[in-house]
């Protein structure tokens, strides 16, 4: 359902935010970085929102930035599209915003 599809992708989103995601290991993030890009495909607003909020945040905290760019670089660049609402666009931003904050370098 949409609300248990919107709850994943919040706890991605919550969690690669926080103190923890910096501690757990590379397959945990690249887990979470999959269900993010899963999540990023579906048809409702709100889901893509925090899936392409939380995919962007992945940039911030894996351990090999260059490969996750490689890996994350089309599905993010698709949720960039001009076609997509602004909402959608707003959240690549903030998670964006938010990778660079965790991995200021």
């Amino acid at each position: 359902s949409i609300e248990v599809k919107h709850g994943l992708a919040c706890f991605c989103r919550f969690f690669l935010s926080s103190s923890v995601a910096s501690k757990v290991g590379t397959k945990i993030i690249d887990g979470i970085k999959d269900l993010s890009v899963k999540l990023m495909k579906g048809e409702s607003g709100i889901v893509k929102e925090m899936a392409c909020t939380a995919a962007a945040i992945v940039l911030g905290v894996a351990d090999d930035s260059d490969s996750c760019m490689k890996s994350m670089s089309s599905p993010l660049l698709k949720c960039m599209d001009r076609k997509e609402t602004m909402e959608v666009l707003k959240a690549v931003a903030k998670g964006l915003c938010v990778a660079v904050q965790l991995k200021p370098e």
